[in-house]
């Protein structure tokens, strides 16, 4: 009967092995390793029944001369426990004639160099005169590396590591073996089969067949060696399995409960969601919409437009719209019409999008150009007056930043959680008037919302934060003391500029602690240097 038997094993340097003797001992030649100087002569081996060696396409010529080939072959690695070629043993079936067992064995080798990009050096081995006269068999060795037109270059993928194979999203080498092993079961299956002979052979192991014969015991080469001098060998296998075996089983039949139990759970999660799916309602999807915006960062009408036409016809058709928001925000950036609505990109980076009934910045973190940009589109449409008060979503941080600009401009919110928000920012905003002399009447705040211009920025004046910005930035990329100085005056003149006109320098300097983060303390200690130095100046000149 036919047997299956393919196993493989690398040539490595840290073994003390050398592909130029392997392939000298599995060619019945002699070859010299041209990088040691050593001499493997087997030249008068006998049972060697083919030679042969395929190549990919584009190969080199001289890769088809088996001493250059694996010469190179050495000289392609370069550390000491390289793995310089992977040797498969594969049996060949005795059914089948001499001509038909070479055709499997080259059959086989093209497919792994088709596979792989490597180069084969296949040898048929015939049984030997003392041993059993079925074993015919084939050693194919493989180089490691792939064989280009320029020669070798990068390892075959079978060679890599579990860790590079994941990242590439292949299995793990133990199951490319598996793979391999299962094609030799096909290839030799096909030619058995072409052959007319009925039998077949197995990758799997008999426990796996559910076979009820024993496995024969592997002999060694001892053994081996005393078999053919005519010593008795005990072959019986034993009666009861391995402890190894009985673990692995218990490992294995775990783990299928495991897929099992999880594969059932997954199903019963798939057919509760399509009953859902079945009983949803447009007017559940509707509201899931509805709910997913209010996640987003945004400012939304006093009244939304659900009626999808209504709006989107509104929003892309109106021109005065447009018109006004266009002239009125010239000095931030320019208006175009989306699929979605009005887009406004912002000249300085980042932008806000106007879906209609739905006011939102463009950045995943809008900043607070954006926020006020938002704020005054909002204002531009009517919203935000004491009788149409609009309403802020998502974040709690975008949400505070927005009310408190809200409070500043002017704007009414509806939003009950942020009244206290909204309270504190239009108390500081009184103080600071205050400490400059203004009436509370005089100001941004002094006419009502709907009436009052779309226009540049002026109190908390985008130049300012720019500024700030820039100086902040700088200091994150200074590498020298006189850099780092130079930087943190600038951060001071800026935050000077925006205290003189009126902005908000809190919200200034929270900028700077998130752009830092923990260099925010280093920028402080330089600042607190030079207001010191600057003390130490004032006093000189008095």
């Amino acid at each position: 009967m036919a047997i299956y038997h393919a196993t493989t094993k690398p040539v490595a340097r840290s073994a003390g092995r050398s592909a130029i003797a392997v392939a000298a001992y599995r060619a019945g030649l002699k070859l010299t390793d041209e990088r040691t100087g050593e001499v493997s002569d087997y030249s008068r081996k006998r049972g060697i029944e083919s030679r042969a060696i395929f190549l990919p396409d584009g190969a080199p010529q001289w890769a088809a001369d088996r001493g250059r080939l694996w010469n190179a072959a050495e000289a392609a690695e370069r550390r000491k426990d390289a793995r310089i070629a992977r040797e498969w043993e594969i049996a060949l079936p005795a059914e089948l004639t001499a001509e038909q067992r070479r055709e499997l064995a080259h059959g086989f080798a093209r497919e792994l160099v088709k596979r792989y990009g490597v180069a084969a050096d296949v040898c048929i081995h015939a049984p030997s005169r003392r041993g059993d006269d079925r074993n015919h068999h084939a050693h194919i060795l493989l180089t490691t590396r792939q064989l280009g037109p320029d020669g070798f270059k990068d390892k075959a993928s079978i060679e890599l590591s579990d860790t590079k194979r994941r990242g590439m999203g292949l299995p793990s080498a133990a199951d490319e073996v598996a793979d391999v092993r299962k094609l030799w079961e096909q290839h030799a299956n096909r030619a058995l089969e072409r052959a007319g002979v009925a039998a077949r052979i197995d990758s799997r192991s008999l426990d796996e067949q559910g076979a009820d014969r024993q496995t024969t015991p592997r002999l060694g080469l001892a053994a081996t060696s005393m078999t053919r001098r005519g010593a008795a060998i005990d072959r019986e296998p034993a009666t009861e399995p391995r402890p190894g075996r009985r673990r692995r089983q218990r490992v294995e039949a775990a783990k299928r409960q495991r897929i099992e139990a999880e594969l059932q759970r997954i199903e019963g999660e798939l057919r509760e969601q399509e009953t859902r799916q079945a009983a949803r309602t447009p007017a559940d999807d509707r509201a899931d919409a509805e709910t997913a915006a209010d996640r987003r960062d945004g400012i939304t009408a006093p009244a939304p437009m659900r009626d999808w036409v209504k709006w989107r016809t509104q929003v892309l058709t109106d021109a005065g719209y447009e018109q006004k928001i266009a002239a009125e925000l010239a000095a931030f950036g320019r208006v175009s019409r989306t699929r979605e609505g009005l887009r406004f990109d912002l000249k300085h980076g980042g932008g806000v999008m106007d879906t209609g009934d739905r006011i939102r910045p463009a950045s995943a973190q809008a900043n607070d150009t954006e926020i006020y940009t938002a704020l005054r589109m909002a204002q531009a449409k009517g919203w935000g007056s004491p009788d149409k008060p609009l309403t802020i979503t998502g974040s709690a941080e975008f949400r505070e930043r927005a009310a408190r600009e809200a409070a500043r401009i002017g704007l009414t919110v509806a939003d009950a959680d942020l009244q206290p928000v909204v309270q504190d920012a239009a108390a500081r905003q009184a103080e600071e008037q205050a400490a400059r002399g203004l009436s509370p009447q005089v100001g941004e705040n002094s006419r009502p919302a709907h009436d009052k211009p779309l226009k540049h920025q002026e109190s908390a004046a985008l130049p300012d934060y720019r500024a700030v910005d820039a100086a902040v930035q700088a200091w994150q990329q200074a590498t020298t003391p006189q850099a780092r100085r130079r930087a943190a005056q600038d951060w001071m003149q800026g935050m000077e500029r925006i205290e003189k006109q009126g902005g908000d320098v809190a919200a200034a300097n929270d900028r700077t602690r998130k752009a830092l983060g923990g260099g925010y303390a280093d920028l402080m200690r330089q600042v607190q240097g030079l207001a010191r130095e600057r003390q130490r100046q004032r006093g000189l000149e008095r």
